[in-house]
């Protein structure tokens, strides 16, 4: 073989090594964000959950489910046993009061129990 033809041998090599050895190769399970996510949910205090956490609360029944997308986009599908209630950025600051009560309602009177909300964004 001459050097002309290992060369671009050669590079195949090395681009498989980078592949292979590299981040992408050996990702993580979760997403890039994940732990960014993790460190602001702590300093608004909450915690996040993922898709297997999620399931084992809901075959449990200690969590209520809740699914802010909307109404709409619940219709056409949403966890089993997810209540729904759309939510807008805006609500993160104050919810009208009319809003606050139907989430009270929806919430019902346990204030002790796990309360996981989801969304489009974190499916």
């Amino acid at each position: 073989m001459t050097a002309e033809q290992r060369t671009p041998l050669a590079i195949l090599w090395s681009l498989l090594a980078v592949i292979f050895f590299s981040d992408v190769a050996q990702a993580s399970p979760r997403p890039a964000w994940w732990a960014d996510a993790q460190a602001q949910a702590s300093n608004d205090g909450y915690v996040l959950v993922d898709d297997g956490e999620m399931e084992a609360l809901r075959r449990e029944g200690r969590a209520l489910l809740m699914d802010v997308r909307p109404d709409y986009e619940f219709a056409m599908g949403h966890v089993p046993n997810a209540i729904n209630m759309e939510f807008h950025l805006g609500d993160q600051h104050e919810l009208p009061m009319s809003r606050a009560k139907r989430l009270a309602e929806l919430l019902g009177p346990d204030h002790g129990r796990t309360i996981v909300i989801y969304c489009r964004s974190f499916m």
